[in-house]
């Protein structure tokens, strides 16, 4: 892997730690890029949690112990038969944020296999592949093919990057050269690409320009297949014009999350 970009004299002793849900840059929180995008509509989100908390229903349903448990509640008072429905409905309730959560895990473990991967490269990289179980590997493999596909001599991984004026931070998947201009890429394991994606690009681009001054030339979300999944990678790209127009979709959106949070109402001396 070549040298990364080198950031700013200004930035170059500040120090970030990357947390659960923000980024502490020299010890004042900054939130995280992929936060403002929250405010954005997401209607397939709607049947999918649906559809997510049915099938828990089901698999508690059909459990034999479950159906037992089932029977002798039935045979006992209205109160136990009660409690049990509580409980169904409670899990159920819980399962698209623990299924959102398990695949969130499975995403985080790709990214850093991929990480590895990319970091040993050539023949080393070959047999690193090879030690992965096969529902690792194909995303690995794809990622690395993503990059042999589109020429692009990779010169950073995992680079976190801010903005002090906004107070915004976020993880740049890769970061390569392309025909000998700068580009970066975003690896999504979701169930395809979704448009507020451009937008997270868009602030990447940004925020690496102003750390280092480097130029973004384009940017690519690029899905990989998951466990069960036939074909390779999806990729779309964005050009340096599509990059600008994105950021300012994305101030846009961060202005709109900040405004959800401000309280709006006034009591009846005006007072907010």
């Amino acid at each position: 892997m070549a040298n990364s970009l080198r950031v700013l004299p200004e930035y170059a002793n500040v120090v970030v730690k990357p947390r659960a849900r923000d980024y502490l840059v020299d010890g004042v929180s900054h939130a995280r890029v992929t936060t403002a995008l929250g405010i954005i509509n997401k209607p397939a989100l709607v049947p999918w949690a649906a559809k997510m908390a049915l099938a828990k229903v089901r698999e508690v349903l059909v459990n034999p112990d479950v159906c037992r448990e089932l029977a002798l509640a039935l045979e006992e008072t209205p109160e136990s038969y009660d409690e049990f429905v509580d409980l169904l409905i409670d899990r159920a309730a819980k399962a698209p944020n623990e299924a959102r959560d398990e695949r969130g895990a499975a995403g985080t473990e790709t990214h850093a296999l991929i990480h590895e991967a990319l970091v040993l490269g050539g023949a080393d990289q070959h047999n690193f592949l090879m030690t992965l179980d096969s529902s690792q590997r194909l995303a690995v493999y794809e990622a690395c093919n993503f990059l042999t596909d589109y020429d692009i001599k990779v010169i950073d991984t995992e680079r976190v990057v801010w903005l002090p004026d906004l107070k915004v931070a976020g993880t740049i998947d890769g970061i390569g050269m392309r025909n000998g201009k700068v580009v970066i890429w975003d690896w999504k394991t979701s169930a395809g690409l979704y448009w507020e994606t451009a937008l997270q690009l868009g602030a990447y681009a940004h925020l690496l320009s102003k750390l280092t001054d480097a130029f973004v030339y384009e940017a690519f979300a690029v899905r990989l297949p998951r466990v069960g999944d036939t074909g390779g990678y999806e990729a779309k790209t964005l050009s340096w014009e599509t990059l600008r127009s994105a950021w300012g979709a994305y101030l846009s959106a961060f202005d709109l999350k900040h405004a959800s949070n401000k309280a709006w109402w006034e009591d009846k001396e005006g007072n907010i």
